[in-house]
């Protein structure tokens, strides 16, 4: 018959045989280390219901391992099998940013139930303290975002083990001041094309001129080509096409972002595409800057980045007004999109900003928040110099890459 009221019999320490109205069998409910236990007896009797309501009960808590077993570590290990297999990429981020940050602190080897907002930082001070030990530096504010971005996931998936009740509160994260890849004005970078050619008539012949022109070709094609250092390093003649009148880069970029078919547009930019062309098409590699190999040395390397560096310091060009960031081989990329903003007004009165962010393989939004700001109206009137002139005198023409 169904019970007519609601009775509960405690059994053992955590463990209760509960009658429920309505009901026609007993059931038991229970609780430990924080995770729930349920069973429906199916059962009338009270004696056989109790006696296989603790049975199953003791199973439960053999199978539970002490909470003070349950470390970051095992957490970290649940969160990774958890990406699907497509997100692989993902995961091995995932797994390399836990690696870097799991000693520090004795994170990894925590227990889940000790990490606090305390216990957080305090890890933050130690990892800032073991970065001005390695690097003479503190850390920065992204590096430290990206570990509360790694240290999150493991402590929400904790708490889905019943590990722990709540996540604990994550300290504030800092602000991140925007002051890499800033751009050169034009005469700024007028003034470093010129030291990069002074520094090619300079180089004795032929290996380091070699050198040298190819720092600077690879400027051009970063600049008023709008791609990135590590892009225009992978440029490979299959990219180009010349259609008789400029020539079209397409590559791909990175993962999800659509191939761009890119207008040289400018002639100092095409004529050295074509050159840099008809060279590749000699090299088994087929690359446009391929790494050199400097006298003495076991393997090719490439040393752009650090010829770029000395060239802007040479130049003193290294700071912009204000801002400590000294400016590198990044802030190329960023000249070349003003440049062509630049270019736009002048021609047209006015800039197609999503053509320029397809060709940059950006958005929109991130131009003018990084990039554009950094032109003002000094910038509008600026008296373009003869070395320059040659920049704003070609339009674009069709796409040859586009299907008829």
């Amino acid at each position: 018959m169904p019970f007519t009221t609601f009775r509960s019999h405690e059994l053992q320490s955590g463990l209760v045989l509960e009658e429920r109205k309505g009901a026609v069998s007993y059931v038991a409910r229970g609780w430990h280390q924080k995770r729930p236990f349920y069973l429906n007896t199916k059962l009338t009797e009270f004696e056989a219901a109790k006696a296989l309501a603790t049975q199953k009960f003791d199973e439960f808590v053999g199978k539970v391992a002490p909470l003070s077993t349950q470390t970051m570590d095992k957490a970290a290990d649940l969160n990774e099998a958890d990406y699907l297999q497509s997100k692989d990429k993902a995961r091995r981020d995932f797994r390399k940013r836990w690696n870097a940050i799991k000693d520090v602190h004795r994170l990894g080897s925590t227990p889940v139930q000790e990490v606090t907002t305390k216990f957080l930082l305090a890890f933050a001070k130690a990892r800032d303290t073991a970065m001005v030990e390695r690097r003479g530096e503190g850390i920065k504010p992204s590096t430290i975002r990206k570990d509360w971005v790694t240290i999150g996931p493991v402590l929400r998936r904790a708490k889905r083990e019943g590990w722990i009740a709540r996540v604990p509160e994550l300290p504030e994260l800092p602000k991140i001041e925007v002051d890499s890849n800033i751009p050169f004005k034009e005469f700024e970078w007028v003034k470093l094309r010129q030291t990069a050619e002074a520094a090619v008539a300079a180089a004795p012949p032929p290996e380091a001129k070699g050198r040298a022109q190819a720092v600077l070709d690879q400027m051009i094609v970063i600049t008023y080509g709008l791609i990135r250092p590590e892009e225009s390093e992978r440029l490979h003649v299959s990219h180009l096409y010349d259609d008789g009148k400029q020539v079209w880069m397409r590559f791909p970029r990175k993962t999800g972002t659509p191939p761009a078919d890119i207008p040289s547009r400018i002639p100092k930019l095409t004529d050295t595409l074509r050159r840099l062309k008809t060279q590749a098409a000699t090299r088994a590699d087929g690359l446009l800057f391929p790494p050199t190999s400097r006298p003495g040395t076991k393997k090719p390397t490439r040393n752009f980045s650090k010829a770029v560096a000395k060239l802007i310091e040479a130049a003193d060009l290294q700071y912009w007004i204000g801002q400590k960031k000294p400016r590198t081989s990044w802030s190329l990329r960023p000249t070349g999109i003003c440049l062509e903003v630049l270019r736009q007004r002048r021609a047209d009165g006015s800039e197609n900003l999503h053509k320029i962010a397809r060709w940059a393989g950006n958005k929109v939004e991130r131009l003018e928040k990084h990039y554009l700001r950094y032109l003002d109206a000094d910038d509008e009137q600026f008296v373009i110099p003869d070395s320059m002139s040659h920049v704003y005198n070609i339009g674009v023409v069709g796409n040859p890459f586009k299907k008829k």
